[in-house]
């Protein structure tokens, strides 16, 4: 998940959707920063240049800061997949820990499927 919010903030910056998107970049940075201290990982992105469903890549980017309007599929996609990878966190885990945060990630990606419309 750690790419996948990466990516998404920079396309958060050019969001028509102004006021849900500075929610959305807030809630994405503060689980950025959890997500790493539970794995422990670096501030480098190991999955760079991937491509994976729900991920913002470089060409999404590019078109949405043509068409900014291309942010809502983009960002339900987005939502859409990360609450998938946390509700398999949730049945496949073992950390009770990460299997909590899991919960409050898929629960909060719920409500903002909610929120965007599409959910």
């Amino acid at each position: 998940m750690i790419p996948m919010n990466e990516q998404l903030l920079p396309a958060l910056d050019v969001a028509p959707l102004a006021r849900f998107a500075a929610e959305l970049r807030a809630s994405q940075a503060d689980e950025l920063v959890r997500l790493r201290d539970r794995a422990g990982l670096p501030d480098t992105n190991p999955h760079a240049g991937h491509q994976m469903p729900g991920l913002v890549s470089e060409a999404d980017l590019l078109a949405i800061r043509t068409d900014p309007s291309a942010l809502a599929k983009k960002l339900h996609e987005h939502l859409d997949q990360t609450a998938k990878l946390a509700r398999s966190e949730q049945e496949n885990g073992t950390d009770a820990a990460t299997k909590e945060f899991a919960a409050s990630v898929e629960s909060s990606r719920r409500d903002q499927l909610t929120r965007l419309g599409q959910g």
